[in-house]
């Protein structure tokens, strides 16, 4: 699979994912799990330089 193969699986599942709700109003919905997914990784490398090991984080996590 080619990048633009990738690229037009990518929006196809997004467009069903969308089913009904308007572009506009799904952007807002996708920002949103953009800026959680940021915080989440922000968060582990935070985490690991305070020398926590992936155990910890898994366990802390739950």
């Amino acid at each position: 699979m080619n990048k633009q193969q990738l690229a037009s699986t990518i929006w196809q599942s997004a467009n069903q994912m969308r089913s009904k709700i308007e572009a506009n109003e799904y952007k807002d919905y996708i920002l949103g799990f953009m800026f959680y997914k940021y915080l989440s990784d922000r968060e582990i490398s935070f985490l690991k330089g305070e020398k926590y090991s992936d155990e910890d984080i898994k366990s802390d996590s739950r």
